[in-house]
C-alpha cells in the first residue's frame, strides 16, 4: 500500500492538476499494492471502496477495477500464478456444522478489537515518552525481537511459513497456543517501534492459529471430534483480518 501510494504521488504530480483525481488514482493505487501482496484484485478494490473512500463512484470504480486487475496480472505474468498457500481439500459441511463457525466468529471479532486495542495502546504509550527517541525506541523493540528470534526464530517474520504450517495441520492444542500468545505480543510490541510495517501477514497467522485452536478444543470438549482444524484455520484467517481492518468482504 505505501508503494502504491508513492507511485500514485509520481504519477500524479506529472499527469493530474485535479484534486479529485489525484484522490481517486491515490486510493486505486493503494488498492492495487495491496491486490498485488495478496494476489486479490477484487479484495484490493473492495478495500479501497469500503475503508479508503467509503463510497462508490463510476469513475473510481474503472480506476480502481482497471488498476488492481493490471498490477495482479503483470505480478502473474512476471512471477508466476501459484497459490500462496496450499490447503488440503476439506469434506463438505452438514449444516448443524455451520454454528461453530459463528462462535469462531464471534470470538475473534473480541480478539481482532483487543489486538487493536493493544496496538493503539502501545502507540500512545510510547508517543509519551518524550525522551526516548524514535530509534531509541527502534532499538529497543528490535532487541526483544530479535532476543526472541535467537531462541524460536520461528515465530518472528511475516509469518508465512507458520501459516503453511497450521494450514497443513501439523501443529498440536500446545504449540498452537504458544505460537498464538507470541505473535499476539510480538505483533503490537513490534508496531510500537513507529516504523513503517504491515499487519496484513500477521493477522493471516493469528486467524489461522485460532481457527485450528478452535476447532481442537471443540473436538476434544465435546466428541465425536469431528471439525476439521484447516477449514476452521481457512476460516479463521477471514475472520480474523475482516475483524482488525473492519472490512467485511475483504478476505
Amino acid at each position: 500500500m505505501q508503494m502504491g501510494a508513492a507511485l500514485r504521488w509520481l504519477i500524479s504530480r506529472l499527469l493530474l492538476k485535479h484534486d479529485q483525481d489525484r484522490k481517486i488514482v491515490g486510493a486505486a493505487g493503494a488498492g492495487a499494492g495491496l491486490a498485488v501482496a495478496l494476489n486479490a484484485p477484487v479484495g484490493g478494490s473492495i478495500f479501497v471502496f469500503e475503508e479508503l473512500i467509503g463510497s462508490v463512484t463510476p469513475w473510481l470504480l474503472v480506476a480502481t477495477l482497471a488498476t488492481t486487475f493490471i498490477g495482479v496480472w503483470t505480478m502473474r505474468w512476471m512471477s508466476g500464478n501459484a497459490l500462496d498457500f496450499a490447503v488440503k481439500q476439506v469434506s463438505p459441511l452438514e449444516p448443524w456444522r455451520i454454528a461453530p463457525f459463528l462462535v469462531l466468529g464471534g470470538f475473534l471479532g473480541a480478539i481482532g478489537a483487543l489486538y487493536n486495542a493493544t496496538i493503539v495502546g502501545l502507540l500512545r504509550g510510547a508517543d509519551r515518552l518524550p525522551r526516548l527517541s524514535s530509534i531509541n525506541r527502534a532499538a529497543i523493540v528490535g532487541a526483544t525481537v530479535g532476543i526472541a528470534a535467537w531462541f524460536a526464530p520461528a515465530v518472528v517474520g511475516g509469518g508465512n511459513s507458520l501459516t503453511q504450517a497450521i494450514l497443513a495441520d501439523r501443529y498440536a492444542a500446545g504449540a498452537l497456543l504458544t505460537i498464538f500468545v507470541a505473535r499476539f505480543i510480538l505483533g503490537p510490541w513490534s508496531y510500537a517501534a513507529g516504523a513503517p510495517g504491515g499487519l496484513f501477514a500477521p493477522l493471516l497467522v493469528l486467524g489461522a492459529c485460532s481457527g485450528a485452536l478452535f476447532a481442537g478444543v471443540v473436538n476434544y470438549s465435546l466428541p465425536p471430534r469431528s471439525l476439521s482444524p484447516v477449514a476452521f484455520a481457512v476460516v479463521g484467517m477471514g475472520a480474523m483480518f475482516s475483524a482488525s481492518v473492519r472490512a467485511f468482504a475483504r478476505l
